[in-house]
This record gives C-alpha cells, sequence and structure tokens, in this order.
C-alpha cells in the first residue's frame, strides 16, 4: 500500500508516518496541497491520499477537488483539528473527515482500507 500525507505542519506528518510506516505502509509526503498536486500530475500512483484540510498554498479540498476531476479513484481522508467543516466536493472514494484529536479512529480506517487491497 502506498499513501501520500499532505501537511503543513512536519510535526504531523512525522507522527503519521512513523504509524504508516510501523504497519508496512510506503509513504510519500508534502507540504501543501499544490505541491501534492504536482505530485499526483506526474501520474504515481497511490492508495490512499490523507490530507490536511487547512493548508496554505492549496488545501485538502483543492487536492480532492483535483482527484475528482482526475480518472484516479484514489481513497480520499481530511484531517483537522476544527469542528463543523463540510466536504462541499462528491468524491466516491472520500473515508471521511477525521479529527487529528482521534489518532486510533485515523489509523482505523487506514488498516480498515488497506486489508481491503489486494
Amino acid at each position: 500500500m502506498k499513501v501520500l500525507v499532505i501537511d503543513d505542519h512536519s510535526e504531523i506528518r512525522d507522527i503519521i508516518k512513523f504509524y504508516l510506516r510501523n504497519t508496512g505502509i510506503e509513504v510519500r509526503e508534502c507540504s501543501c496541497g499544490n505541491q501534492a498536486i504536482t505530485i499526483l500530475k506526474t501520474g504515481e500512483i497511490f492508495d490512499l491520499v490523507i490530507s490536511d484540510y487547512q493548508m496554505p498554498n492549496g488545501n485538502g479540498l483543492d487536492v480532492m477537488r483535483h482527484l475528482s476531476q482526475s480518472e484516479a479513484m484514489t481513497a480520499f481522508i481530511l484531517f483537522t483539528s476544527f469542528w463543523g467543516l463540510e466536504v462541499p466536493i462528491p468524491y466516491a472514494p472520500f473515508l471521511g473527515l477525521i479529527s487529528k484529536n482521534d489518532p486510533q479512529k485515523f489509523l482505523n480506517a487506514v488498516v480498515s482500507l488497506k486489508e481491503k487491497l489486494p
């Protein structure tokens, strides 16, 4: 399984990478939505994109919008420290908006997806 992790805070990316790599998941990271979109435009394939909701230089919704307009059916998780946010973009492989304060829910979602992949 290969995951792209997007967050403007390196400490958050490091924590997520630690959890994912300990479960045998390959991780690539970037610090903003615009950088993620550039990576995705190269055709690199990911099983899952995990993105912070609010970031400068392209946010999680920008990445989700890009994926929804492409032929990719990449699973997508948005995570945030804020409550009451909406996800106005219809995208079938969207797995949910998860709080950064609930790492167990986040891990459960990733492990569940990993188990479904061939």
